[in-house]
């Protein structure tokens, strides 16, 4: 079995000065060994494509185990981050292939960002602003994933299988046998595992997610991402003792929400309001007794008339979606984010290499610049310093036009077949409002994991400006960054400039931007006001 990846003394440290107990979030002993079992389980579990075994294995963790035998998450996130540290800096040979295996919920995403920092052998001391951005269970699933990828990148370097060389860099079975049973959870549909809810939460959950899949308008751009926002207010409420089935929990999980830096972890700002409203009225919807919800429904209307950058992205919003979804599919086919799909995918043929950390190459970034239409000087020797063409990229794998992994990018299962004539407008959203989402937070592709909060603000106070909104603190001179944020925009469709110089976006792709705003709005508030 694998000693602590905390037994360098310069890293202990290093991590001690940075004001993090090791202990608390790796465990000893017993504790250790079970989060070293539980990632071996689901290693194994996503190695052999048993998806729902590895999700009813992540389900099963507790945030605060009853027993003190057992791994509760923070161990788990703990001691995962650190092997990958470690595995980083001591197995270079196999690493650069490392990446992060498909999987159906937002822990992908973490999982990437995770291979990201871990990459520099920061992963763990990362901590606090991976939870930020992905939020507590996401971060273990992402943690958990790229532990998965990581175990399978050295097995097929080194020739042997996955469960052996699980064995050899987590626990071996004599070890794993020798620890007590874990407690698991009763086993929950698998969009809503893992959450630490109560089984009443997680029934409504389920039905709020449903009922979601048949409204003509909701808050997010997909039911999938507005339940997962929703699951995040259920467990904010939860560790408060607020009762979130009951009307009249309503409003402290209001105010929980508007101070949101009282309360250590939470992060959640305007963006969750409109996923509450909208559970508010689903329990109107679906409940016979409904007085007390509209009187929630009343606390929501007289907080978004206090709110005016949220109500009136949501006007635009509604507005925007109202219009014939053919017009929005060929609005957003004429962007060159979608326009220049075919021509990349032309120039990718079978596929290329990428570089280590799976992004274009240097040689490669003037000739996809061109195919994207944004200029590229000659000093440009990186996706870094053009931020449009790294969102860009990013919004490709988001949208499953390219499969990158192993130094390589190959056309994805959508790209494969790609027409955006006959694309979904769900599709084609998807990749635009993942474009608009990575350019504003300056994502991996620019090689900066946590957002830049003051950046981001922004850039999001003027396409908040740009949509319709009235933004009273929306920089009359915009950062540099912010420009070039702007101008990536311009380039590909999604600003354009009235005869006054003044920049909007088109009214047709006003949903879509808007749902890349209500999207960004929580990193930007929150992280904007520390």
């Amino acid at each position: 079995m694998p000693g602590s990846p905390f037994d360098d003394p310069e890293l202990a440290a290093a991590m001690a000065a940075a004001g993090v107990d090791l202990e608390l979030m790796t465990g000893v002993g017993v504790v250790r060994d079970q989060a070293l079992a539980v990632l071996r389980e689901i290693a194994e579990a996503v190695a052999d494509g048993r998806d729902d075994v590895a999700h009813d294995l992540i389900a099963a963790i507790e945030p605060d185990p009853e027993r003190d035998d057992q791994a509760a998450v923070a161990h788990v996130i703990g001691v995962g981050l650190g092997l990958l540290d470690t595995w980083f800096t001591e197995r270079q040979p196999a690493m650069p292939a490392v990446r992060a295996p498909r999987w159906t919920t937002p822990g992908r995403s973490a999982a990437t960002d995770i291979l990201a920092v871990a990459r520099k052998g920061r992963a763990f001391a990362a901590t606090d602003g991976l939870i930020r951005r992905h939020r507590g269970f996401t971060v273990l699933e992402g943690t958990a994933l790229a532990v998965a990828g990581a175990v399978q990148a050295i097995a097929a370097q080194s020739g042997t299988a996955v469960v052996d060389a699980a064995a050899d860099l987590l626990i071996d079975d004599a070890a794993r046998a020798s620890l007590p049973p874990r407690t698991r959870r009763p086993a929950t549909p698998a969009s809503f595992r893992g959450t630490g809810l109560r089984a009443a939460d997680r029934a409504v959950l389920a039905e709020f997610a449903a009922w979601l899949q048949v409204q003509d308008e909701i808050a997010a751009p997909t039911p999938e991402l507005e339940a997962g926002m929703f699951q995040q207010l259920l467990m904010l409420a939860r560790s408060h003792d607020i009762d979130p089935l009951a009307a009249s929990g309503i409003d402290p999980i209001i105010d929980l929400i508007l101070n949101a830096e009282e309360h250590a972890g939470t992060e959640l700002t305007d963006s969750a309001l409109l996923a509450l409203d909208d559970y508010v009225a689903f329990r109107l919807d679906t409940l016979d007794d409904t007085a007390p919800w509209e009187e929630a429904q009343q606390i929501l209307q007289q907080l978004g008339d206090e709110h005016p950058v949220v109500e009136s992205i949501a006007e635009a919003f509604e507005a925007s979606r109202a219009l014939p979804d053919a017009e929005r599919i060929a609005a957003l086919a004429a962007t060159r984010v979608i326009a220049a799909i075919p021509a990349f995918l032309e120039w990718l043929g079978d596929g290329r290499a990428t570089t280590v950390r799976g992004s274009l190459r240097r040689a490669d970034v003037p000739d996809v610049a061109v195919i994207l239409g944004i200029p590229s000087a000659p000093r440009v020797h990186s996706v870094s310093n053009l931020p449009a063409l790294g969102a860009w990229w990013a919004s490709l794998e988001d949208g499953a036009v390219i499969d990158v992994g192993g130094e390589r990018v190959v056309p994805g299962d959508t790209g494969a077949d790609w027409s955006a004539q006959a694309a979904s407008l769900k599709l084609l959203e998807t990749i635009a409002v993942s474009f608009i989402s990575h350019l504003i937070l300056a994502d991996l592709a620019s090689g900066q994991p946590i957002p830049d909060a003051a950046r981001a603000g922004d850039a999001f106070a003027a396409l908040a400006r740009a949509i319709g909104s009235d933004v009273s603190d929306s920089p009359t001179d915009p950062t540099p960054r912010t420009r070039q944020t702007l101008e990536g925009m311009e380039q590909v469709g999604m600003l354009r400039r009235t005869e006054n110089g003044r920049l909007e976006v088109p009214e047709l792709l006003r949903a879509t931007v808007g749902s890349a705003l209500t999207i960004t709005l929580a990193f930007v508030d929150d992280e904007g006001d520390d």
